[in-house]
Protein backbone atom coordinates (compact mmCIF):
# COMPACT_ATOMS: atom_id res chain seq x y z
CA UNK A 1 0.00 0.00 0.00
CA UNK A 2 1.30 3.45 -0.91
CA UNK A 3 1.52 6.06 1.84
CA UNK A 4 1.18 9.79 1.24
CA UNK A 5 2.59 12.01 3.95
CA UNK A 6 3.63 15.58 4.51
CA UNK A 7 7.28 16.27 5.26
CA UNK A 8 7.35 18.48 8.39
CA UNK A 9 10.70 19.99 7.44
CA UNK A 10 9.88 21.03 3.85
CA UNK A 11 6.11 21.27 4.06
CA UNK A 12 5.77 19.25 0.86
CA UNK A 13 3.64 16.15 0.23
CA UNK A 14 5.69 13.02 -0.56
CA UNK A 15 5.17 9.43 -1.61
CA UNK A 16 7.17 6.44 -2.78
CA UNK A 17 5.40 3.97 -5.07
CA UNK A 18 6.48 0.42 -5.97
CA UNK A 19 6.22 -0.80 -9.58
CA UNK A 20 7.38 -4.40 -9.08
CA UNK A 21 10.85 -5.87 -9.52
CA UNK A 22 13.53 -5.73 -12.19
CA UNK A 23 15.27 -8.74 -13.74
CA UNK A 24 17.81 -8.93 -10.91
CA UNK A 25 15.13 -9.10 -8.24
CA UNK A 26 15.47 -5.48 -7.09
CA UNK A 27 12.39 -3.44 -6.34
CA UNK A 28 11.49 -0.72 -8.87
CA UNK A 29 10.31 2.43 -7.10
CA UNK A 30 9.38 6.01 -7.96
CA UNK A 31 9.54 8.95 -5.55
CA UNK A 32 7.59 12.20 -5.89
CA UNK A 33 7.34 15.41 -3.89
CA UNK A 34 4.67 18.09 -4.60
CA UNK A 35 3.25 21.24 -3.05
CA UNK A 36 -0.29 19.88 -2.74
CA UNK A 37 -1.76 16.51 -1.85
CA UNK A 38 -4.14 16.61 -4.81
CA UNK A 39 -1.26 17.11 -7.24
CA UNK A 40 0.52 14.09 -5.76
CA UNK A 41 -2.61 11.92 -5.97
CA UNK A 42 -3.03 12.86 -9.64
CA UNK A 43 0.62 11.90 -10.36
CA UNK A 44 0.13 8.55 -8.62
CA UNK A 45 -3.07 7.78 -10.57
CA UNK A 46 -1.32 8.52 -13.87
CA UNK A 47 1.68 6.39 -12.96
CA UNK A 48 -0.46 3.39 -11.96
CA UNK A 49 -2.51 3.76 -15.13
CA UNK A 50 0.66 3.67 -17.24
CA UNK A 51 1.89 0.62 -15.35
CA UNK A 52 -1.35 -1.26 -15.97
CA UNK A 53 -1.30 -0.39 -19.69
CA UNK A 54 2.29 -1.57 -20.05
CA UNK A 55 3.59 1.89 -20.92
CA UNK A 56 6.12 1.63 -18.09
CA UNK A 57 8.66 -1.02 -18.95
CA UNK A 58 10.85 -2.84 -16.50
CA UNK A 59 14.07 -1.04 -15.82
CA UNK A 60 16.93 -2.82 -17.57
CA UNK A 61 20.14 -3.20 -15.63
CA UNK A 62 23.34 -2.47 -17.49
CA UNK A 63 24.44 -6.11 -17.57
CA UNK A 64 27.74 -7.18 -19.04
CA UNK A 65 28.13 -10.45 -20.95
CA UNK A 66 29.88 -11.88 -17.89
CA UNK A 67 26.88 -10.88 -15.71
CA UNK A 68 24.48 -12.48 -18.18
CA UNK A 69 26.39 -15.78 -18.16
CA UNK A 70 26.52 -15.84 -14.36
CA UNK A 71 22.80 -15.13 -14.08
CA UNK A 72 21.98 -17.72 -16.75
CA UNK A 73 23.82 -20.55 -15.03
CA UNK A 74 22.42 -19.61 -11.60
CA UNK A 75 18.87 -19.95 -12.90
CA UNK A 76 19.02 -22.47 -15.73
CA UNK A 77 21.79 -24.93 -14.81
CA UNK A 78 19.52 -27.17 -12.66
CA UNK A 79 17.15 -27.60 -15.63
CA UNK A 80 19.78 -28.64 -18.20
CA UNK A 81 20.95 -32.10 -19.18
CA UNK A 82 24.56 -32.76 -18.23
CA UNK A 83 25.82 -32.83 -21.84
CA UNK A 84 24.02 -29.55 -22.63
CA UNK A 85 25.38 -27.90 -19.50
CA UNK A 86 28.89 -29.08 -20.39
CA UNK A 87 28.68 -27.50 -23.87
CA UNK A 88 27.24 -24.24 -22.54
CA UNK A 89 29.93 -23.89 -19.92
CA UNK A 90 32.55 -24.69 -22.55
CA UNK A 91 31.47 -21.87 -24.87
CA UNK A 92 30.72 -19.49 -21.96
CA UNK A 93 34.42 -19.52 -21.02
CA UNK A 94 35.29 -18.31 -24.51
CA UNK A 95 32.53 -15.70 -24.57
CA UNK A 96 33.57 -14.32 -21.20
CA UNK A 97 37.21 -14.19 -22.29
CA UNK A 98 36.42 -12.28 -25.50
CA UNK A 99 33.32 -10.23 -24.61
CA UNK A 100 32.93 -10.47 -20.83
CA UNK A 101 33.26 -6.74 -20.09
CA UNK A 102 30.96 -5.63 -22.93
CA UNK A 103 27.46 -4.42 -22.06
CA UNK A 104 24.94 -6.86 -23.50
CA UNK A 105 23.00 -4.03 -25.11
CA UNK A 106 26.11 -3.28 -27.21
CA UNK A 107 26.60 -6.87 -28.41
CA UNK A 108 25.92 -7.32 -32.10
CA UNK A 109 25.71 -10.43 -34.26
CA UNK A 110 29.17 -9.85 -35.75
CA UNK A 111 30.73 -9.87 -32.25
CA UNK A 112 29.34 -13.35 -31.59
CA UNK A 113 30.22 -14.58 -35.08
CA UNK A 114 33.80 -13.38 -34.66
CA UNK A 115 34.21 -15.38 -31.45
CA UNK A 116 32.80 -18.53 -33.04
CA UNK A 117 34.91 -18.25 -36.19
CA UNK A 118 38.06 -17.49 -34.20
CA UNK A 119 37.78 -20.58 -31.99
CA UNK A 120 36.52 -22.80 -34.82
CA UNK A 121 39.88 -22.16 -36.48
CA UNK A 122 41.96 -22.43 -33.31
CA UNK A 123 40.31 -25.64 -32.11
CA UNK A 124 39.60 -27.11 -35.53
CA UNK A 125 35.84 -27.52 -35.00
CA UNK A 126 34.05 -29.51 -37.69
CA UNK A 127 30.75 -28.12 -39.04
CA UNK A 128 28.64 -30.05 -36.52
CA UNK A 129 30.76 -28.82 -33.59
CA UNK A 130 30.52 -25.25 -34.89
CA UNK A 131 26.73 -25.49 -35.14
CA UNK A 132 26.48 -27.01 -31.67
CA UNK A 133 28.50 -24.16 -30.13
CA UNK A 134 26.47 -21.61 -32.07
CA UNK A 135 23.26 -23.04 -30.56
CA UNK A 136 24.75 -22.62 -27.08
CA UNK A 137 25.54 -18.96 -27.77
CA UNK A 138 22.00 -18.41 -29.05
CA UNK A 139 20.60 -19.93 -25.86
CA UNK A 140 22.29 -17.27 -23.69
CA UNK A 141 20.89 -14.35 -25.67
CA UNK A 142 17.42 -15.90 -26.10
CA UNK A 143 17.37 -16.03 -22.32
CA UNK A 144 18.33 -12.34 -22.18
CA UNK A 145 15.33 -11.48 -24.37
CA UNK A 146 12.99 -13.73 -22.34
CA UNK A 147 14.04 -11.98 -19.14
CA UNK A 148 13.63 -8.59 -20.85
CA UNK A 149 17.31 -7.73 -20.45
CA UNK A 150 17.34 -7.10 -24.20
CA UNK A 151 14.72 -6.13 -26.74
CA UNK A 152 16.36 -8.02 -29.61
CA UNK A 153 18.46 -11.17 -29.78
CA UNK A 154 21.88 -10.60 -31.42
CA UNK A 155 22.32 -14.37 -31.69
CA UNK A 156 19.31 -14.72 -34.00
CA UNK A 157 21.38 -13.58 -36.97
CA UNK A 158 24.09 -16.21 -36.58
CA UNK A 159 24.32 -18.49 -39.60
CA UNK A 160 24.87 -22.25 -39.45
CA UNK A 161 27.78 -23.93 -41.14
CA UNK A 162 25.92 -25.76 -43.90
CA UNK A 163 28.73 -28.20 -44.66
CA UNK A 164 27.21 -31.22 -42.98
CA UNK A 165 29.98 -33.31 -41.41
CA UNK A 166 27.67 -36.32 -41.53
CA UNK A 167 28.40 -36.66 -45.27
CA UNK A 168 31.91 -37.74 -44.33
CA UNK A 169 30.70 -40.30 -41.82
CA UNK A 170 31.49 -43.90 -42.53
CA UNK A 171 28.80 -46.56 -42.56
CA UNK A 172 29.05 -50.32 -42.79
CA UNK A 173 27.71 -52.30 -45.69
CA UNK A 174 25.14 -54.99 -45.02
CA UNK A 175 27.86 -57.60 -45.42
CA UNK A 176 30.02 -55.89 -42.78
CA UNK A 177 27.07 -55.69 -40.38
CA UNK A 178 26.43 -59.39 -40.83
CA UNK A 179 30.11 -60.18 -40.28
CA UNK A 180 30.16 -58.24 -37.00
CA UNK A 181 26.95 -59.90 -35.76
CA UNK A 182 28.15 -63.38 -36.71
CA UNK A 183 31.48 -62.84 -34.91
CA UNK A 184 29.94 -61.58 -31.66
CA UNK A 185 26.41 -63.03 -31.65
CA UNK A 186 26.88 -64.75 -28.24
CA UNK A 187 28.86 -62.03 -26.48
CA UNK A 188 27.22 -59.88 -23.81
CA UNK A 189 29.63 -57.01 -24.49
CA UNK A 190 28.45 -56.77 -28.09
CA UNK A 191 24.74 -56.72 -27.24
CA UNK A 192 24.23 -52.90 -27.15
CA UNK A 193 26.12 -52.54 -30.44
CA UNK A 194 24.10 -55.19 -32.25
CA UNK A 195 20.90 -53.68 -30.80
CA UNK A 196 21.77 -50.38 -32.47
CA UNK A 197 22.34 -52.11 -35.80
CA UNK A 198 18.93 -53.80 -35.59
CA UNK A 199 16.94 -50.79 -34.33
CA UNK A 200 18.81 -47.52 -34.99
CA UNK A 201 18.46 -46.58 -31.32
CA UNK A 202 20.94 -44.27 -29.58
CA UNK A 203 23.65 -45.70 -27.33
CA UNK A 204 22.01 -44.17 -24.22
CA UNK A 205 18.70 -45.76 -25.18
CA UNK A 206 20.34 -49.17 -25.67
CA UNK A 207 22.08 -49.34 -22.30
CA UNK A 208 18.92 -48.32 -20.40
CA UNK A 209 16.66 -50.84 -22.18
CA UNK A 210 14.85 -53.41 -20.02
CA UNK A 211 13.48 -56.82 -20.96
CA UNK A 212 10.01 -55.59 -20.04
CA UNK A 213 10.30 -53.02 -22.86
CA UNK A 214 10.44 -55.84 -25.45
CA UNK A 215 7.23 -57.45 -26.71
CA UNK A 216 8.41 -60.76 -28.17
CA UNK A 217 4.89 -61.70 -29.28
CA UNK A 218 4.17 -58.39 -30.99
CA UNK A 219 7.78 -58.09 -32.22
CA UNK A 220 8.21 -54.54 -30.96
CA UNK A 221 10.54 -52.66 -28.66
CA UNK A 222 9.51 -49.60 -26.61
CA UNK A 223 12.16 -46.91 -26.23
CA UNK A 224 11.19 -44.67 -23.32
CA UNK A 225 14.42 -43.73 -21.55
CA UNK A 226 18.03 -42.77 -22.15
CA UNK A 227 21.15 -42.24 -20.06
CA UNK A 228 21.76 -38.94 -18.26
CA UNK A 229 25.50 -39.11 -17.53
CA UNK A 230 27.38 -41.10 -20.18
CA UNK A 231 30.32 -41.72 -17.85
CA UNK A 232 28.18 -43.57 -15.30
CA UNK A 233 26.31 -46.86 -15.59
CA UNK A 234 22.62 -46.86 -16.46
CA UNK A 235 21.58 -47.70 -12.88
CA UNK A 236 19.77 -44.70 -11.32
CA UNK A 237 21.12 -42.57 -14.15
CA UNK A 238 18.22 -42.23 -16.58
CA UNK A 239 16.26 -39.52 -18.35
CA UNK A 240 13.68 -39.25 -21.13
CA UNK A 241 14.82 -39.90 -24.74
CA UNK A 242 16.44 -37.02 -26.62
CA UNK A 243 13.24 -35.61 -28.15
CA UNK A 244 11.30 -36.17 -24.91
CA UNK A 245 8.96 -38.81 -26.38
CA UNK A 246 8.77 -42.58 -26.21
CA UNK A 247 8.66 -44.51 -29.49
CA UNK A 248 7.77 -48.02 -30.58
CA UNK A 249 10.21 -49.75 -32.92
CA UNK A 250 9.23 -52.85 -34.91
CA UNK A 251 11.69 -55.75 -34.76
CA UNK A 252 12.61 -58.19 -37.52
CA UNK A 253 12.45 -61.95 -37.02
CA UNK A 254 16.27 -61.96 -36.95
CA UNK A 255 16.30 -59.33 -34.17
CA UNK A 256 13.74 -61.28 -32.13
CA UNK A 257 15.73 -64.50 -32.50
CA UNK A 258 18.91 -62.70 -31.48
CA UNK A 259 17.32 -61.16 -28.38
CA UNK A 260 15.78 -64.48 -27.31
CA UNK A 261 19.19 -66.11 -27.62
CA UNK A 262 20.88 -63.32 -25.64
CA UNK A 263 18.27 -63.59 -22.91
CA UNK A 264 19.22 -67.28 -22.57
CA UNK A 265 22.93 -66.42 -22.61
CA UNK A 266 22.41 -63.77 -19.93
CA UNK A 267 20.36 -66.15 -17.74
CA UNK A 268 23.06 -68.85 -17.98
CA UNK A 269 25.79 -66.33 -17.14
CA UNK A 270 23.71 -64.98 -14.28
CA UNK A 271 23.32 -68.47 -12.83
CA UNK A 272 27.03 -69.20 -13.19
CA UNK A 273 28.23 -65.90 -11.69
CA UNK A 274 25.46 -65.82 -9.04
CA UNK A 275 24.19 -62.31 -9.54
CA UNK A 276 20.64 -60.92 -9.83
CA UNK A 277 19.30 -58.60 -12.52
CA UNK A 278 16.55 -57.02 -10.42
CA UNK A 279 16.18 -54.01 -12.75
CA UNK A 280 15.84 -56.34 -15.80
CA UNK A 281 18.48 -54.56 -17.88
CA UNK A 282 18.97 -56.06 -21.33
CA UNK A 283 22.61 -54.95 -21.54
CA UNK A 284 24.82 -56.16 -18.68
CA UNK A 285 28.57 -56.63 -18.54
CA UNK A 286 30.24 -59.90 -17.53
CA UNK A 287 30.03 -58.88 -13.85
CA UNK A 288 26.27 -58.40 -14.07
CA UNK A 289 26.45 -54.60 -13.96
CA UNK A 290 24.68 -52.18 -16.34
CA UNK A 291 26.87 -50.55 -18.96
CA UNK A 292 27.87 -46.91 -19.20
CA UNK A 293 28.03 -45.38 -22.68
CA UNK A 294 31.76 -44.76 -22.22
CA UNK A 295 32.49 -48.46 -21.59
CA UNK A 296 30.51 -49.49 -24.68
CA UNK A 297 32.55 -47.04 -26.76
CA UNK A 298 35.80 -48.57 -25.51
CA UNK A 299 34.61 -52.14 -26.12
CA UNK A 300 33.42 -51.25 -29.60
CA UNK A 301 36.91 -50.49 -30.89
CA UNK A 302 38.41 -53.91 -30.21
CA UNK A 303 35.20 -55.79 -31.05
CA UNK A 304 35.39 -54.09 -34.45
CA UNK A 305 38.99 -55.21 -34.93
CA UNK A 306 38.13 -58.80 -33.98
CA UNK A 307 35.33 -58.86 -36.56
CA UNK A 308 37.62 -57.48 -39.28
CA UNK A 309 35.31 -54.60 -40.19
CA UNK A 310 36.22 -50.91 -40.65
CA UNK A 311 36.56 -48.86 -37.49
CA UNK A 312 33.76 -46.29 -37.26
CA UNK A 313 32.15 -44.25 -34.51
CA UNK A 314 29.46 -45.94 -32.48
CA UNK A 315 26.97 -43.22 -33.48
CA UNK A 316 27.65 -44.15 -37.10
CA UNK A 317 25.82 -47.41 -36.43
CA UNK A 318 22.63 -45.32 -36.40
CA UNK A 319 23.66 -43.84 -39.74
CA UNK A 320 24.37 -47.37 -40.97
CA UNK A 321 20.88 -48.53 -39.93
CA UNK A 322 19.20 -45.54 -41.60
CA UNK A 323 21.32 -45.66 -44.75
CA UNK A 324 20.68 -49.38 -45.35
CA UNK A 325 16.92 -48.89 -44.91
CA UNK A 326 16.79 -45.92 -47.26
CA UNK A 327 18.85 -47.69 -49.89
CA UNK A 328 16.38 -50.58 -49.77
CA UNK A 329 13.49 -48.22 -50.49
CA UNK A 330 12.05 -47.73 -46.98
CA UNK A 331 10.10 -44.46 -46.77
CA UNK A 332 12.08 -41.69 -45.00
CA UNK A 333 9.12 -41.05 -42.67
CA UNK A 334 9.45 -44.61 -41.33
CA UNK A 335 13.20 -44.10 -40.89
CA UNK A 336 12.55 -40.85 -39.00
CA UNK A 337 10.20 -42.61 -36.58
CA UNK A 338 12.63 -45.48 -36.00
CA UNK A 339 15.51 -43.09 -35.26
CA UNK A 340 13.40 -40.84 -33.05
CA UNK A 341 14.18 -37.61 -34.92
CA UNK A 342 11.97 -34.73 -33.83
CA UNK A 343 11.02 -33.92 -37.43
CA UNK A 344 11.03 -35.38 -40.93
CA UNK A 345 13.21 -32.45 -42.06
CA UNK A 346 16.05 -33.54 -39.75
CA UNK A 347 16.11 -37.01 -41.31
CA UNK A 348 16.06 -35.66 -44.86
CA UNK A 349 18.82 -33.16 -44.06
CA UNK A 350 21.06 -35.82 -42.49
CA UNK A 351 20.59 -38.31 -45.30
CA UNK A 352 20.30 -36.00 -48.29
CA UNK A 353 23.28 -37.80 -49.91
CA UNK A 354 21.29 -41.06 -49.80
CA UNK A 355 18.22 -39.25 -51.13
CA UNK A 356 20.15 -38.06 -54.21
CA UNK A 357 21.22 -41.64 -54.98
CA UNK A 358 17.61 -42.82 -54.66
CA UNK A 359 16.43 -40.06 -56.99
CA UNK A 360 18.90 -41.22 -59.64
CA UNK A 361 17.75 -44.81 -59.24
CA UNK A 362 14.12 -43.69 -59.54
CA UNK A 363 14.93 -41.77 -62.72
CA UNK A 364 16.49 -44.90 -64.27
CA UNK A 365 13.35 -46.93 -63.48
CA UNK A 366 11.26 -44.81 -65.86
CA UNK A 367 12.85 -45.08 -69.30
CA UNK A 368 10.92 -44.46 -72.51
CA UNK A 369 11.78 -45.95 -75.86
CA UNK A 370 13.60 -43.66 -78.23
CA UNK A 371 11.40 -42.14 -80.91
CA UNK A 372 11.81 -43.53 -84.43
CA UNK A 373 13.73 -41.15 -86.68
Amino acid sequence: MTNIKKNPKTGKWETRISLGFDERGRRIQRFKSTDTKRELEYWMAQLLKERESGAIKKKRAKLTVADLLTTYFERRAPQLAKATLYNRRKISVLLEKELGAMKIENVRTHHLADVLVKYAEIRNWNPNSYNTMMQQVRAFFRYAVEMEYLKEDPGAGLAQDRRRAVKNHQVWSQEECERFIETHENELRALPIILILHTGMRIGEAVTLRWSDIDFEGRTLLIKRSIADHNRSAYQNEKAPKNGHSRLVALSDAAIDYLKNMKRVQAAHQLKQEYRNEEEYVCLNTLGKPFSSTIVHRSFNWLTELAGVPRIRIHDLRHTHATLLLEQGVHPKVVQERLGHASYAITMDLYSHVSVKLHHEAAEMLVFKKSVQ
